[in-house]
């Protein structure tokens, strides 16, 4: 659109310096200014030295702005980890107290407070400003004149700052009543042109009221040295979502105004009284209130007004390319504004530290948003790095598990363990998916080793692995490019076609299902909407399978699952088909486990009563002919590892006290038992074993499952977090190895 190509874009934020341990402000901005030149021309200090500017170079569009803010605000993260900070947005810290905030050492910010003495002294806020370009600064005054009907909605949009000082104030932007107290602020009154404007200006230049137009503090004001429209008005957003719709909705409407004042269309200008009720409106409720509509005289929802607001935008939006980004609002709308987000959390905890913690830490709020479900089960806010050490000996291990799995003795253990009712005629041995959970623990010489909790043979949250990857690196930037949480050279980029490639292969998406009974109840949910998502493939609930001829359809629509070899069943799906009758592979870690372990494994889960499976999706699909791998194995990969096995020794299956009282049986609590009795010590490897690297099981595990049976023990005295190394697995040997860390 050529009209809409002279309205660049600008953004500033202003961030609070946090000192992690005590979570208040830290007066640092000085350091990290020396600390790092590269961001010289991006960041810049404020009055105070708890709070650092950072703003984008001019940007053509709403999407290089998005790209500049994510930039700035990981490089500054790791800025400030470098120095022992963490960043928060919001326009107030909720109980930091200006008194013990130091000034920056600036000619200008000295001359603010020797002017305006306690009040600037006291101006502790952060805020976010955007710059939308024109060049024409006549044109500029006229659609700043009627762009402050929009300031109280947009800034309702935007309110983040119910706390000061400790306190709920019961505003949803303090903010704003904080900065009112500055002189030449809040919505300025309407120019006829840009004489009167000039002419206002060099009064007060003259009157020494100011000694430039910069002093000019108002909502929305012509900057003095830019072609630019300036919007002052918003709180600077916890998300960069939010940022990013707000400078998307600011640049809108700019753009539908000047087309309206170009085409010689009136907009009613109201006078700065009555905008101020909205104003105060907003910063009181945020988008819970009302505003009043003065064309029609009376008070309407916010939301309804906001709705409006979009209409009237909605022609301009795709011409400039920002359809996305407004969309946004609507999940602004939906879910609240940071300031909502803030109340919830101190109505829960009565902490304000645990607010500060909240603004601080988003990772899991961005993930469910990403993903599109809620997580209801426990993932680590923060990442868990392993040493070289001890990722080499997951890796062994895993290894170790692989070459116990794929034995023939264990073949015929866990066949005798399957019971009668899943053992589904024509099922190769091997299970497609083998996840195992590891205990790490510090051995006898300290170093930390990891010891076998449990083994699950189904493919369970390989999906969710790469989108929390996403969500830690977003959130914590200082992560070095080569610290991964895959193993075998994979990426974040690559993995994704290694799991096409090992569920779907080159079969019809719509032909390789996410099966699960009743998906959308489960706690893994998220993994299957993750995967959905990256692979394009359906979710299917399994009580909704339907059998035709042999063949099986499920209704969305009432789609082809073309038949395939018979493969391992789900528990309860079997009764839908006839044992002669081909069903695509799918796997269940009941196959895997004696009916005892599996009893005692769904105590620890906690299942609804009735339920027939533990808490994993479970992927069907369709292999190819010829020498493609067995059913929902994955295929073979370039530079795949060839299987080595294990030195003797590497891996102990941890094991419980039968004479113990059970503790801490939630996944929550995890501990470690001290040795057990010499003459119960389970037999670890020795050289000259004949085990071929298979677990060796103590006499008091289940001897049907080697190495399994410690799933149900109880792990004691440990504090150190639980890893689950996911190992994708084809036949005859292992392809490639993938990993994730999460924290109980």
């Amino acid at each position: 659109m050529s009209d809409a190509k002279p309205f660049t874009l600008g953004i500033e934020e202003e961030f609070q310096l946090i000192d992690p341990e005590t979570r208040d402000l830290r007066s640092h901005v000085q350091y990290l200014l020396d600390d790092d030149h590269t961001l010289a021309d991006q960041l810049k200090p404020e009055l105070h030295q708890s709070v650092i500017e950072v703003g984008t170079n001019i940007c053509p569009d709403i999407q290089a702005a998005r790209r500049e803010m994510v930039a700035l605000r990981r490089d500054l993260s790791k800025l400030a980890a470098r120095n022992g900070l963490t960043i928060a947005a919001a326009g107030t810290h909720p109980f930091a107290h200006w008194r013990d905030q130091l000034i920056t050492d600036n000619q200008r910010y000295a001359e603010i407070v020797e002017d305006l003495q306690q009040i600037a002294r006291a101006n502790l806020i952060f805020g976010l400003h955007v710059h939308v370009g024109i060049e024409d600064r006549e044109l500029a005054i006229h659609i700043m004149n009627a762009a402050r009907y929009f300031l109280p909605h947009i800034f309702a949009l935007s309110t983040n700052s119910p706390f000061w000082q400790g306190q709920n104030t019961g505003l949803k932007s303090f903010r704003s009543k904080v900065f009112d107290r500055f002189p030449r602020t809040g919505i300025p009154d309407h120019f006829t042109s840009l004489s009167e404007y000039e002419n206002y200006i060099k009064l007060l230049i003259k009157t020494r009221c100011i000694d430039n137009a910069k002093k000019i503090w108002w909502d929305i004001r012509m900057h003095p040295f830019f072609n630019t429209l300036e919007y002052r008005i918003c709180d600077v957003p916890m998300r960069v979502d939010e940022t990013i719709a707000l400078a998307a909705l600011i640049q809108a409407v700019t753009v539908k105004l000047y087309k309206l004042i170009r085409q010689n269309l009136g907009f009613r200008l109201y006078r700065r009284l009555l905008l101020n009720e909205n104003k105060w409106r907003a910063a009181r409720h945020g988008i819970s209130g009302k505003l009043i509509d003065f064309g029609k005289q009376e008070e309407v929802d916010c939301v309804a007004l906001i709705h409006e607001l979009l209409a009237f935008i909605d022609d301009v939006v795709d011409e400039l390319g920002s359809r996305e980004e407004i969309e946004y609002i609507h999940q602004i709308l939906r879910a609240g504004t940071g300031a909502d987000r803030q109340i919830a959390v101190f109505q829960a905890t009565n902490d304000v530290r645990s607010v500060v913690d909240f603004i601080v830490q988003e990772m899991i709020r961005d993930l469910e948003r990403d993903a599109g479900c809620p997580v209801d089960f426990r993932v680590s806010e923060t990442p868990i790095f392993l040493s070289e050490r001890l990722t080499r000996e997951l890796i062994a291990a895993a290894h170790e598990v692989l070459a116990a799995v794929t034995s023939e003795e264990y073949l015929r253990q866990a066949g005798r363990a399957v019971p009668p009712h899943l053992n589904v005629p024509g099922d190769e041995g091997h299970t497609v998916f083998l996840q195992v959970d590891f205990a790490i623990v510090r051995g006898e010489d300290g170093e930390l080793e990891p010891q076998l909790i449990e083994l699950q043979g189904f493919p369970s949250l390989y999906g969710f692995q790469w989108q929390v990857e996403r969500e830690y690196r977003s959130h914590f930037p200082a992560i070095p490019d080569g610290w991964l949480p895959y193993f075998g050279g994979l990426t974040s980029e690559t993995y994704p076609d290694v799991l096409r490639e090992a569920i779907v292969a080159d079969a019809d998406p719509e032909t390789v299902v996410l099966l699960e009974i009743d998906p959308e109840h489960q706690k893994t949910r998220i993994d299957f909407h993750v995967t959905r998502r990256l692979l394009g493939i359906p979710i299917v609930d399994a009580r909704e399978v339907i059998e035709r001829n042999g063949r099986l359809f499920y209704p969305r629509p009432l789609a082809h699952l073309p038949p395939g070899p018979r493969g391992r069943n789900l528990g309860g799906a079997s009764q839908l088909v006839s044992q002669d009758q081909q069903v695509l592979a799918a796997v269940h870690p009941q196959p895997l486990l004696s009916a005892g372990l599996a009893r005692k494994r769904s105590e620890r889960v906690s299942h609804g009563p009735g339920e027939l499976r533990s808490e994993a999706a479970l992927l069907l699909r369709r292999p190819g002919g010829g020498a493609r791998p067995q059913p929902g194995a994955p295929a073979l990969i370039a530079e795949s590892r060839e299987f080595h096995p294990p030195a003797p020794g590497r891996l102990r299956p941890v094991r419980r006290d039968p004479g113990r009282a059970r503790q801490g049986r939630g996944p929550h609590d995890v501990h470690l038992e001290g040795p057990p009795p010499a003459d119960q010590q389970p037999r670890a490897h020795e050289q000259g074993d004949d085990d071929g690297g298979r677990l060796q099981q103590g006499k008091d595990l289940d001897r049907r499952v080697p190495g399994v049976s410690c799933a149900a023990g109880v792990i004691r005295k440990c504090r150190a977090c639980v890893i689950g190394v996911l190992v994708m697995m084809a036949q005859p040997k292992p392809a490639r190895w993938a990993g994730f860390v999460k924290r109980f």
